[in-house]
């Protein structure tokens, strides 16, 4: 389909968009189509996060405003670990589909 959401599975997901209403719709789809994530909450140190990447040589460029985008390339980086879910700071829950693997990964904040 062309939404990147293979037909055996889907992940649903009905949310108020306060950091990017314009284009933070969900889910999140990684630039090749495998990465697909719905997340809730807000992650506050998204942009430091982002620089973390940028210095470590695995620089990401957003194609939204959203927050909750950085946990694209945060999977690229660390993959099903608890080292995703240490770097993130801030009140979220997400579900992540890994469409190579035909993973899914469910997290949330740390309280």
């Amino acid at each position: 389909p062309s939404s990147g959401i293979p037909l055996n599975h889907g992940i649903a997901h009905e949310r108020l968009a306060i950091m990017d209403p314009e284009s933070g719709s969900q889910p999140l789809v990684s630039r090749d189509g495998n990465v697909i994530v719905a997340a809730n909450g807000e992650i506050y140190n998204y942009k430091e996060l982002l620089k973390t990447l940028e210095s470590m040589n695995s620089p990401y460029t957003p194609m939204t405003g959203s927050d909750c985008e950085v946990i694209l390339p945060l999977w690229a980086e660390y993959g099903a670990s608890t080292d995703l879910p240490n770097q993130l700071r801030g009140m979220f829950c997400f579900i992540l589909y890994d469409k190579s693997s035909d993973t899914y990964y469910i997290c949330r904040d740390h309280i």
